[in-house]
């Protein structure tokens, strides 16, 4: 489902990058500066874990899971949400200046969430989060329903899976944003207990906008557990912040499930384009034969726009599909067709005496599930083991659709696992980060709020490897600075990266 991936990899850009330096605004993108990765300054807190290593966690235990579907209480939080964000705003929501005003607070959330929390003005921001106290007791009980089911019409919508609609993107827009400044001001005030109770809501509404099976919701939930990380981040530098170590060491791996989205993935030719299932029916006369390939070009023509695949994104492809004639599609590739289901071990005596349009359509379906298993199958293995032969296998698919009209006719609905792939290998770094930086932290309650001369030298826990390399996280201290690296993942997402210059806060009073 490259299409969804398109939109989330600009997703991903507008939400991870850091913005642009003040001498590349200016230049062409030929000649701006790559990427780099982006820095955080942390001052952090030494603190050992609590005696009760998991006191504080970011899923429901047991005793607090409570049955139901919590997709129902979303949706009643968003029934007061509206008329709440209009109360903030100090107007209808049908007044013209409303948008306006919306933007206004949307951005002020992101400036306040920026802030160091010793920084934040607090009243303000609890006079603004006021307002939606009422619809955020949904948002709280629904973090702790066991289930939770979007009701997709996917198996009623038939073979137009590709435009189920998605509600609840439009629906719950901005809360992840007040769940963390709801974090946030716990931790400016000290509140670390509170502070936790609200980045465990704030994690499971994460879980649970990714429980559907498009790419959008998976890499949206991954977006959602980076705000996350986020707070952690601020809270390990104030004083008197808990060690979370064991808290993000408990967290589940990974930190989304993508197994619904690859099913789905798996299925997608066969879900938008039945005829190719019509088409392994025996006695298929030539007339019904064309016919399916007749309706298969038909609707690739009106699918464009769900493709993304980079050779369907082009105008020769199309030009291409527009001046395709189905009989002429046939009479070109039944050779190679023919060729290549018997190289796959059917019958010749079969391939000869079966409509050449059934053939072809054979074929087509045969190359998909071969390019879409070559796709799929890396994600079943680490990223760092992966990544090089996924990219070897994408450049070797990009060179067979161009060379095969049968692959070339349904590359726009192949998968496109190695993004995500990247992307929840991005988010479990995040997580391992984390980790790293408590351990520094406990290891700095350990010996006389020093730095570790090493990721080695700590020993009080272990110390996580980066999911994206396999490999340490490079780690140097220079005097009283370390700096530590999140390294690794293709080039164009160098920004993803966080190179963190790390030092000990000095003694002080808690706020």
């Amino acid at each position: 489902m490259r299409y969804l991936l398109t939109l989330c990899s600009i997703a991903m850009v507008l939400f991870c990058v850091a913005p642009a330096r003040g001498d590349d605004a200016a230049k062409p993108p030929s000649e701006a500066s790559p990427p780099a990765p982006t820095r955080v300054d942390l001052a952090l807190h030494p603190a050992e874990p609590p005696a009760a290593a998991l006191k504080y966690r970011l899923t429901p235990d047991y005793l607090e899971q409570t049955p139901g579907n919590a997709a129902t209480l979303y949706l009643r939080f968003t029934m007061r949400f509206h008329d709440q964000w209009a109360r903030a705003m100090g107007m209808t929501m049908d007044n013209p200046e409303s948008q306006n005003r919306f933007m206004q607070l949307s951005n002020q959330m992101e400036v306040w969430l920026r802030q160091p929390p010793s920084e934040l003005p607090c009243d303000e921001v609890e006079q603004f989060l006021s307002h939606f106290d009422r619809s955020l007791d949904y948002a709280q009980a629904a973090s702790r329903r066991v289930d939770c089911d979007w009701g997709h019409l996917l198996r009623e919508s038939g073979n137009d899976v590709l435009s189920v609609e998605i509600y609840e993107f439009d629906a719950l827009h901005g809360l992840d944003r007040i769940i963390a400044l709801k974090a946030r001001l716990r931790v400016a005030k000290g509140d670390f207990d509170g502070a936790c109770s609200w980045l465990r809501t704030a994690y499971c509404h994460a879980r649970h906008r990714s429980m559907a099976p498009f790419p959008v919701n998976k890499i949206f939930g991954m977006q959602l557990v980076g705000r996350v990380a986020d707070q952690l981040e601020a809270m390990s530098q104030q004083p008197g912040a808990p060690n979370l170590y064991w808290t993000v060491a408990a967290l589940p791996r990974p930190p989304v499930n993508i197994e619904d989205e690859i099913e789905l993935d798996a299925s997608m030719l066969y879900i938008e384009y039945p005829q190719f299932q019509e088409a392994r029916r025996t006695g298929l006369t030539a007339r019904q034969a064309q016919d399916l390939v007749d309706r298969v070009i038909a609707r690739v023509r009106k699918r464009q726009t769900f493709m993304s695949h980079p050779e369907a994104e082009t105008k020769a492809f199309e030009d291409w599909t527009d001046g395709l004639d189905p009989a002429e599609f046939v009479n070109r590739n039944y050779a190679e067709a023919s060729k290549g289901l018997a190289a796959a071990g059917r019958n010749e005596q079969e391939i000869t005496t079966m409509p050449a349009a059934q053939a072809v359509l054979l074929y087509t379906a045969m190359r998909y599930d071969q390019a879409r298993d070559a796709d799929q199958k890396w994600i079943y293995v680490p990223y760092w083991q992966a990544e090089k032969q996924a990219e070897t296998e994408e450049k070797r698919l990009a060179e067979e659709i161009r060379k095969s009209e049968p692959l070339r006719l349904v590359c726009g609905l192949l998968p496109n696992s190695r993004i995500l792939h990247y992307y929840l290998a991005h988010t479990e770094r995040r997580l391992a980060t984390l980790q790293v930086i408590e351990a520094i932290r406990f290891h700095a309650a350990k010996h006389d709020g020093k730095l570790p001369p090493s990721l080695e030298a700590i020993t009080e826990v272990p110390v996580p490897i980066n999911p994206v390399t396999g490999r340490a996280f490079p780690y140097q201290l220079d005097g009283d600075v370390a700096i530590l690296k999140a390294d690794g993942g293709p080039a164009k997402h160098a920004a993803d990266q966080r190179e963190y210059h790390i030092r000990i806060a000095p003694r002080r009073g808690i706020r």
